[in-house]
């Protein structure tokens, strides 16, 4: 791999918002990644911002022009993202992750990480997703949060590299994006399912405001969840919030 696709930038406001200008500016090439050790303004599901520590996790952007597979059902590319995150950090602990819909990744019932995609649509064409990614490597102390983060280090007792983990997590990124063709699309939702976080167990939701509980069944192409709550139509994300969430 072409050691100027990955870069590493002592700080910046948000690796999305860096990897975007770059590609406005026309500046970007197909599979560049940006890692920085610290971010000054974080960005998360929903507007919601993330912090971490300097040098302690894994804070990086990478720019794909999505390969033609993915047009047609733009989800298929958020659950390969989350399975190649999901698998990476389970080969790093040995331990179980899961994936909790859409794509932020748990061990047990603690979060791991999260993935934020932007993407840019010129019309009907897909030109470029900004993956960015956050996985808490070797931070403790995550100060009062509502959520229950956990760290590679909490897990396993042992301190990491970040920079090396960002560097293996970079490669197998593209070479997991690079595997996927039309004709394993529906394996890729199935991998995705049996990931699925609280998947068959009976979970709290808040939708319109109200709470109600229901069984996760499994995550359709379109990316709704399906629960026993959801009608056949399943809930497309942003329409319903875990009680996990802050």
């Amino acid at each position: 791999m072409e050691a100027f696709l990955f870069n590493i930038l002592e700080q910046v406001d948000s690796t999305n918002n860096y990897a975007m200008q770059q590609i406005h500016a026309g500046m970007a090439k197909h599979g560049m990644c940006w890692m920085t050790h610290y971010q000054s303004a974080g960005k998360g599901q929903r507007g919601k911002t993330w912090e971490s520590r300097p040098g302690e996790s894994i804070l990086m952007s990478v720019a794909i022009q999505p390969p033609p597979v993915f047009n047609l059902q733009h989800f298929h590319f958020h659950a390969a993202i989350a399975l190649t995150c999901s698998n990476f950090l389970s080969q790093q602990t040995h331990e179980s992750f899961s994936v909790k819909w859409p794509n932020d990744m748990y061990w047990r019932d603690r979060k791991a990480g999260g993935i934020l995609i932007e993407n840019i649509i010129r019309g009907n064409h897909w030109n470029w997703a900004v993956i960015g990614i956050g996985l808490n490597i070797n931070q403790e102390d995550f100060g009062l949060t509502h959520i229950r983060p956990v760290s590679l280090r909490q897990i396993t007792g042992r301190i990491f590299n970040v920079e090396y983990l960002a560097r293996q997590l970079h490669r197998q990124l593209l070479d997991d994006l690079q595997k996927i063709s039309a004709g394993n699309l529906h394996q890729l939702m199935a991998n995705y399912n049996e990931w699925l976080y609280k998947r068959n167990s009976i979970t709290t939701f808040i939708q319109n405001g109200e709470t109600c509980s229901a069984k996760v069944l499994e995550v359709d192409e379109n990316g709704r969840l399906h629960t026993s709550a959801s009608g056949p139509e399943g809930w497309p994300f942003g329409t319903v919030q875990w009680v996990t969430e802050s």
